[in-house]
């Protein structure tokens, strides 16, 4: 079967070992980021089916510039190859 990639992008390192504990054990393959620019490229790949963004994550880089979690999300959103 076709491989199945969340990216989880969090800064509390205890928190997206629990998700990925989560994630594994629920058949996904798993990504853990804190930047923002990791975030969107990896999102972009064919085989990501979900990203998990800590929206209260502080300061990660995307496009030269440093970025809040919900304004992450919202990248991510708008994004036509991430929608």
């Amino acid at each position: 079967s076709p491989v199945k990639r969340v990216v989880i992008v969090e800064d509390n390192a205890s928190v997206a070992k629990y998700f990925r504990y989560v994630l594994e054990h629920a058949g996904y393959t798993v990504a853990i980021t804190e930047s923002g620019d990791e975030a969107v490229s990896l999102a972009r790949e064919t085989e990501t089916v979900a990203v998990l963004v800590d929206v209260s994550l502080r300061g990660t880089q995307y496009a030269g510039r440093y970025i809040d979690g919900l304004e992450l999300s919202r990248i991510l959103k708008d994004d036509e190859h991430t929608t």
